[in-house]
């Protein structure tokens, strides 16, 4: 029967964070899928994108319509698992993430894949894994657990390294705090291979002392449902980063500048999405951007970009059968 799996964007490192949480967005990929029995390839794609991934993208958009493509290898990989004989779908595909902005779009074609495996396995074969199994296997595929977790489960994850079970545990943490999350979209790509190639692999003790403080005072204020001023004050400090941000901030010029202005507007806390270059901010739950510009800073640069307003979600992946 026809499998219908939606998937959500996700913002990962977020902050001092660097590659253990990420964030569920209410922005989503959809992937319908049909059995074809006869065809001749594994995966036939049909791509749909959205006005915002249009208006972002620079130049063509290109994404592997054959075996090649992402959903397509985790597909493969969980009949692979099963040791089944993978079947040939169609896979209707509706792109509303822009692609290498720090969105997680590849969590959502490898999510999209498995699931999609899974259900065919439940269905054709009987048999099917559970979501964890589903997480470790994505996580394997993806490479790091912090765009998978969020995109699997919704939400706010942090991702632990177990050493005796080898595998990535994961802790759902709560966002109580009355914030909403908003920011622009550079009309920059940035794969993320050549964005974790500027991190280093070592970093001084205060360093890592200070993300350590960072990470605990960033949990504590965002699971209050107030703060006090100097709280307020201190949630831009939480989110303040020396792992990634200032070693990618050449690949969005005016980065900086940006958070600083949303600062002098109101913004609690801003931050480098992912690999980047998607910027965004915490601000107040019922903060108007009417006639403000998030971008402006970036346009001193001569980056264009695009505005983005998000919601939290809370549910992950669906999937609709009919």
């Amino acid at each position: 029967m026809p499998i219908k799996v939606t998937v959500p964007a996700t913002s990962a490192n977020i902050g001092p964070g660097y590659d253990v949480w990420g964030i569920a967005l209410n922005l989503k990929n959809t992937f319908s899928s049909e059995l074809d029995l006869k065809a001749k390839s594994l995966c036939e794609f049909e791509f749909v994108y959205s006005d915002l991934v249009r208006q972002t993208t620079t130049g063509d958009i290109t994404i592997p319509n054959g075996e090649d493509n992402l959903f397509c290898k985790a597909y493969r990989f969980l009949f692979a698992k099963a040791k089944r004989k993978p079947l040939p779908i169609k896979v209707r595909c509706e792109v509303n993430i822009p692609l290498e902005r720090g969105l997680g779009a590849s969590s959502t074609a490898v999510l999209g894949g498995m699931i999609t495996a899974n259900e065919v396995l439940r269905d054709y074969y009987e048999e099917a894994y559970s979501l964890e199994q589903i997480f470790d296997f994505a996580t394997d595929v993806e490479g790091h657990p912090d765009n998978i977790a969020p995109a699997l489960y919704g939400g706010w994850i942090l991702s632990v390294w177990h050493p005796t079970e080898q595998r990535y545990k994961i802790f759902p943490l709560k966002i109580e705090a009355p914030v909403r999350i908003a920011g622009v979209i550079p009309h920059l790509t940035l794969n993320t291979e050549k964005a974790r190639s500027v991190v280093k692999d070592h970093f001084e003790l205060k360093t890592v002392i200070a993300h350590g403080a960072r990470m605990a005072l960033l949990v504590h204020l965002l699971g209050k449902n107030s703060w006090t001023a100097s709280e307020r004050e201190n949630f831009y400090l939480a989110l303040e980063d020396d792992i990634h941000q200032k070693q990618r901030a050449d690949f969005v010029p005016g980065m900086y500048e940006t958070f600083a202005y949303w600062r002098s507007l109101g913004c609690y806390g801003a931050f480098l999405s992912g690999a980047g270059t998607t910027l965004l901010g915490f601000w107040q739950s019922n903060f108007s951007f009417e006639n403000i510009s998030l971008g402006k800073k970036l346009e001193e640069y001569q980056v264009q970009a695009t505005p983005l307003f998000l919601e939290i979600d809370r549910y992950g992946v669906l999937v609709e059968k009919s």
